[in-house]
């Protein structure tokens, strides 16, 4: 079950006999969901053509897959505490 605090979210976890974690919100914000999906995927798609491709198309894969990772965890732009 999900419980939203002021600035923690908690949840229960099975495997650490019902042990809270928290997580801070500051952390969930960061994070691009969509972003990190997109570079998984052309991360993988790299990784196949470095094992089964011709061409070298790898080489440019992996930098965007470094782009969307980079974007991704919010590294990008600034971040105004408030």
């Amino acid at each position: 079950m999900f419980a939203l605090h002021v600035h923690c979210i908690s949840f229960m976890c099975a495997f650490a006999n019902q042990m809270l974690i928290f997580i801070p919100l500051w952390i969930l914000y960061r994070l691009h969901i969509l972003e990190l999906l997109v570079g998984l995927y052309i991360f993988f798609c790299a990784v196949y053509d470095f094992n089964f491709g011709h061409n070298h198309f790898y080489l440019y894969l992996f930098l965007q897959a470094g782009a969307f990772f980079i974007i991704g965890f919010g590294y990008i732009g600034t971040f105004v505490p408030t």
